[in-house]
């Protein structure tokens, strides 16, 4: 490579050194990212060659940043202790291996980053609410919806400064209510579905969380609020109006 064949040389001037080093980072981190989208839009044998080349890349961006002895990595920890470019490729590391089946690995690396959120006193910030969020993904998928609500609720504490977007704040919210829907907390999961409702966010998830609502409330063994929440949706047109219209006819307008 380029770099490393400058760098040898010593052919690389000191005070752009540490420009090129993130530049060569950054180029690493945006390959296994691509290989990664790439992977998300592909299907069967293809998806998997790409997943394993996304990980192969931030494996190996993981293993530079993992020298910290090396002098063009040291300077990186000097000036933050869980630099930007570590987040981000944990966390995207983390999600490679998820999506592709592995989430025994994935919860060790998003373990691992919220043990070291908390040594570092970290308690806000993007990566911190997402790892939560992905650590209560993982909890869902494993049936275990007090830990996974726990996590949920840790991540919205970590977005207290709003750095999540309008979507992901909705999509948490949702997924705190069915894991309330789970313990059996049916108006805990009510609440909860009410604030993505009453949200002034242009998003369907406000519709999707009207559907839910209804069908908690049929889970309350109230049925005309479900019947209600049903037709209101209808109005809205859309794929969750549709959904809606056909629960009513399945469910309400069979007799």
């Amino acid at each position: 490579m380029l770099f490393d064949e400058l760098s040898e040389k010593k052919a690389i001037p000191q005070d752009k050194l540490e420009y090129y080093v993130a530049m060569r980072q950054r180029a690493t981190f945006e390959r296994a990212l691509a290989n990664l989208t790439i992977a998300n839009d592909a299907q069967g044998a293809k998806r998997q060659i790409y997943l394993d080349y996304a990980e192969e890349v931030f494996k190996e961006l993981q293993a530079q940043l993992q020298d910290r002895q090396h002098p063009h990595i040291q300077p990186l920890f000097e000036q933050n202790p869980f630099p930007l470019i570590e987040e981000e490729s944990l966390f995207w590391l983390a999600q490679t291996y998820a999506k592709g089946n592995k989430d025994g690995e994935a919860a060790k690396i998003l373990t691992d980053m919220r043990d070291r959120y908390q040594h570092l006193n970290i308690t806000k910030g993007y990566y911190l609410a997402r790892t939560m969020e992905e650590l209560g993904n993982i909890a869902m998928r494993k049936g275990d919806f007090q830990t996974a609500l726990q996590s949920f609720k840790a991540a919205e504490e970590a977005n207290r400064g709003k750095v999540l977007s309008t979507h992901q704040k909705l999509d948490l919210w949702i997924r705190e209510s069915l894991c309330y829907r789970e313990l059996k907390q049916f108006d805990d999961a009510i609440l909860i579905l009410s604030k993505v409702i009453n949200d002034d966010a242009v998003s369907d998830l406000r519709l999707k969380a009207m559907y839910l609502r209804a069908e908690t409330y049929e889970l309350q063994k109230r049925p005309e609020l479900a019947r209600k929440q049903l037709e209101s949706m209808v109005k809205k047109g859309g794929l969750w109006a549709k959904k809606a219209q056909e629960k009513l006819n399945k469910e309400y307008f069979n007799d």
